[in-house]
């Protein structure tokens, strides 16, 4: 496999993963957001990913910087909506990559 192909597979899937798991989790909260913004919160791992942090700190920031911008963002409250969304997508987006997409790609 090509070191274009295994970057983008890298990057390209877990980011399109997140967008359909934040995109569906808006739909069933009825939180109103844009495409734009969808594609915004649904990249913050990618500039998580520069910062050099311990595993678990490494964790705690890949789902702190969604739960900002979806604070922002959207017109959803920090409590409830925004923690249980950010940590569910970003942890169900982690699993399902670990042990379903990855192992079906290489």
């Amino acid at each position: 496999m090509s070191p274009v192909a295994r970057y983008l597979l890298g990057i390209g899937v877990p980011y399109f993963l997140r967008i359909v798991l934040y995109s569906g989790a808006f739909k069933i909260r009825t939180i109103a957001c844009s495409l734009t913004n969808l594609l915004v919160i649904g990249g913050a791992f990618i500039l998580v990913g520069f910062i050099p942090l311990p595993q678990f700190l490494n964790l705690l920031a890949t789902i702190g910087a969604p739960l900002v911008l979806i604070t922002k963002y959207t017109d959803a409250k920090l409590y409830p909506d925004a923690i249980f969304i950010s940590s569910g997508v970003e942890l169900g987006s982690i699993f399902a990559m670990d042990l379903l997409i990855a192992p079906l790609i290489f």
